[in-house]
């Protein structure tokens, strides 16, 4: 299926599901048994970005062909994806919009732009680091997103709302993790609220994300090149907007959290049950 296929299912069908058929056949190649084809293809598919990206043909429209890339390498090795609440995403026509989202491993950062960008223009909030990936770097750039250090939250803060509130007044959504560090824990006190102060600046809609992507894991050496569980289906949903953010902050944050734990939990993740209303 290429992009062009996959976006219209998407704005058609507003959800998406591997067949059962695709992922029989998946799982009989041979190759793609073995964790290194997997790498081996999401390396080629790095290279890729850095083709268009050398030569300026790296844009938007771009991004997402290539992520969409990214998610067949998924299906392909046998891992079901399924994505659910895409009308919500409808309001990206109409006006910049903070999406925020659990974070579990850098697959999701690969693979969103292909679901969200379908409905409207969107960039990252993204750790500087990641802008200094070989290959990866002048893709990433070519995106414009907003860079933080994590260093000092102040500052990163400042950064944040500074080019964030440009980029929404210009129509322009901003996808964000608002944990600290990538986790197969979703918790309260890792889950910051820089996604909802900029919102509240130019009182955009918050749309909470919540994703389990954990058939990905942690590896022991390089974090990035984690052992494969393709038992686990990869998961995404977008919730409903959250309007008047600017004089609900709180309650906001409170009910994108809640959003997330409670359709993360019901796929099985790892959520303290006290925190759950």
């Amino acid at each position: 299926m290429n992009y062009d296929e996959f976006r219209k299912i998407l704005r058609e069908d507003l959800e998406y599901k591997t067949s059962p058929e695709f992922l029989k056949l998946a799982k009989k190649k041979f190759l793609y048994n073995f964790n290194l084809w997997y790498y081996v293809n999401v390396v080629k598919c790095i290279a890729h970005c850095y083709k268009y990206s050398k030569r300026n043909e790296f844009d938007i429209e771009r991004f997402a062909i290539q992520s969409h890339e990214f998610l067949q390498q998924v299906e392909d090795c046998g891992v079901a994806v399924n994505i659910e609440g895409l009308e919500n995403l409808k309001i990206m026509k109409e006006q910049g919009c903070v999406l925020v989202a659990n974070h579990m491993s850098i697959l999701e950062t690969f693979i969103l732009p292909s679901m969200f960008l379908p409905f409207g223009k969107a960039t990252y909030i993204l750790k500087e680091s990641l802008l200094k990936y070989p290959l990866l770097k002048n893709a990433l750039h070519a995106i414009d997103p907003i860079s933080v250090k994590r260093e000092n939250p102040r500052d990163d803060l400042k950064k944040v709302l500074t080019e964030g509130v440009v980029k929404l007044k210009d129509g322009v959504s901003i996808m964000i993790f608002p944990q600290s560090t990538r986790d197969a824990a979703f918790e309260k006190s890792k889950f910051n609220t820089l996604g909802h102060k900029l919102a509240a600046k130019v009182n955009a809609p918050i749309i909470p994300v919540a994703l389990k992507t954990d058939f990905y894991s942690r590896g022991r050496i390089f974090k990035d090149l984690g052992r494969l569980d393709r038992s686990k289906p990869v998961h995404v949903k977008f919730g409903k907007p959250i309007f008047d953010v600017a004089q609900k902050r709180q309650e906001a944050y409170e009910e994108a959290f809640q959003f997330i734990a409670r359709t993360y939990q019901s796929w099985g993740g790892q959520v303290k049950a006290s925190e759950i209303v």
